[in-house]
């Protein structure tokens, strides 16, 4: 299963990118499906077992987003 992760603008989500390129972490940038948000147009996608990791490093700093489960 996929999930997708959006932030309120590209700003956040290239410092979210930064951030988990330095834990190694398993995911992609993707542009935004216009069917989940018209605010940012880039977001991370990845698999569910790695949101869960991903998530825990996203809290730690403190950075608000949404995520969307899908196929």
């Amino acid at each position: 299963m996929k999930v997708i992760i959006v932030f309120k603008s590209v700003h956040y989500t290239i410092k979210a990118d930064n951030l988990l390129r330095e834990k190694g972490l398993k995911y992609q940038i993707i542009t935004t499906p216009r069917e989940i948000s018209t605010d940012c147009g880039m977001s991370i996608e990845t698999d569910l077992t790695s949101f869960k990791d991903i998530e825990l490093v996203l809290l730690q700093n403190q950075f608000e987003y949404q995520s969307f489960k899908g196929d």
